[in-house]
């Protein structure tokens, strides 16, 4: 067991993350043994903190410093990127924490926590920056909608991600913008994570605080906005077969 964080990985944190990743921490030590009775009766969002931090890690992931294999290209963000392939381990390791034994429950948490806090040496501590400025005086609904799809299709990482964040700033209904994003999930390869990393983000924006869950969906976003322009193979067969526009 722990009995403290490494400096390495508590200094290279963003200030929030560490924060919510010693509360895992403290959920999980020694002396505070997490039963599974007692984790049902954690809030959503208290079983969700490893989930909030990994999303911190794709909103301040600079993007891959070379091309990968594939469409992996320099400064993309999808596939096993930081951020995507810690927040789907965080809410794998979440999920099965819910419904396991006492001492499978602990295990998934010391997991899920140590994995988390194990991509921070990847991220920068400021925040990768969005168009913002090019949001700012928008406050139509549909528009932003608009603009977040056309972006996602333009591969602007920034502008799909700032315009969703503005969307839900300015209390934009969150179904109108997942159905945007779904579209993406299911069209794109996304390096195996499209339609994983889809389910992730739905699951934990239901489960999120309201002042917190719209940083979700702008991960979504951007990450949508990476992985386009490789169809999902077979996508374009289904379709046809099913006489839908593909």
């Amino acid at each position: 067991m722990w009995t403290a964080w490494p400096p390495a990985t508590r200094n290279s944190l963003p200030t929030a993350a560490c924060v919510r990743l010693n509360a895992i921490r403290g959920l999980i030590c020694p002396r505070k043994l997490l039963l599974r009775d007692r984790f049902q009766t954690l809030s959503g969002e208290e079983r969700c903190s490893a989930t909030i931090a990994a999303d911190l890690w794709l909103l301040h992931d600079p993007g891959r410093s070379r091309d990968q294999d594939g469409d992996k290209v320099k400064g993309s963000v999808h596939g096993a990127s930081v951020g995507v392939h810690a927040s789907d381990a965080a809410n794998a390791w979440r999920n099965i924490a819910a419904v396991s034994n006492q001492r499978n429950t602990m295990a998934s948490l010391i997991v899920g926590a140590y994995h988390t806090a194990g991509q921070s040496p990847h991220v920068r501590l400021e925040r990768w920056p969005l168009k913002q400025d090019a949001m700012e005086a928008i406050d139509d609904p549909l528009e932003l909608l608009k603009i977040t799809e056309d972006a996602v299709r333009g591969r602007d990482q920034a502008l799909a991600a700032a315009a969703t964040q503005r969307y839900g700033e300015r209390g934009g209904s969150p179904r109108p913008m997942f159905d945007v994003l779904l579209s993406f999930a299911t069209s794109q390869d996304g390096a195996l994570h499209a339609e994983k990393y889809y389910r992730t983000v739905t699951e934990e924006f239901a489960k999120t605080r309201p002042s917190m869950r719209w940083r979700h969906l702008v991960g979504l976003a951007r990450v949508s906005a990476s992985e386009y322009g490789t169809p999902a193979p077979g996508y374009r067969e289904a379709c046809d077969l099913m006489n839908v526009d593909a």
